[in-house]
């Protein structure tokens, strides 16, 4: 297997496609829970003289440096689910299994639909595997892969990691500016 051709981890935990069982999920959502509260801040009293609890959410997803997930938290305030798995992989070392299969197949596609950071439509980026022979063939490549602690590993900034004990850090993020 070649770089461009085989699987890799990366801490980006995206908010649709990703699988966690049932124990992990519980615990991202313990996490969550205790990290998100919304707190009353107080009451605003409108001119017809209805009145109104103001809340604020007490808890935070931005990764001290400059993850690009940051903008993202600060552009919805808050209730894009993505920073908050982001600020879940920087805190506890998570990461993402990024299957590579052949023919651009894929166990999950992004359409890549016009909306808030697509400012036109691009389409599908990979051919959903749609029966079960094909779903099948593709988990039985994967599970014939090179193992974890082999594949190449991204951090939060899509930098490689010498292993995958470096995703885990309590320091800030600082991402290097790309050239396009």
């Amino acid at each position: 297997e070649s770089e461009q051709t085989r699987s890799f981890v990366y801490q980006m935990i995206g908010s649709w496609g990703t699988v966690f069982s049932s124990e992990t999920w519980r615990f991202v959502r313990l996490w969550f829970e205790a990290n998100h509260q919304v707190v009353p801040l107080d009451t605003v009293e409108a001119e017809d003289g209805t009145k109104s609890v103001r809340f604020i959410n007490s808890g935070s997803a931005v990764i001290q440096g400059n993850a690009v997930t940051n903008h993202w938290y600060k552009e919805t305030k808050g209730k894009m689910l993505t920073p908050w798995l982001a600020k879940f992989s920087h805190d506890f070392g998570a990461f993402c299994v990024y299957p590579h299969l052949p023919s651009a197949f894929s166990l999950l596609v992004n359409h890549q639909e016009k909306g808030l950071y697509l400012p036109e439509t691009l389409g599908p980026d990979s051919v959903l595997l749609r029966n079960i022979n094909e779903v099948s063939e593709g988990l039985s490549i994967l599970s014939n892969s090179s193992p974890l602690s082999s594949l190449p590993g991204f951090d939060l900034c899509g930098d490689r990691v010498p292993s995958l004990t470096h995703l885990h850090r309590l320091n800030p993020i600082v991402c290097k500016p790309r050239s396009s």
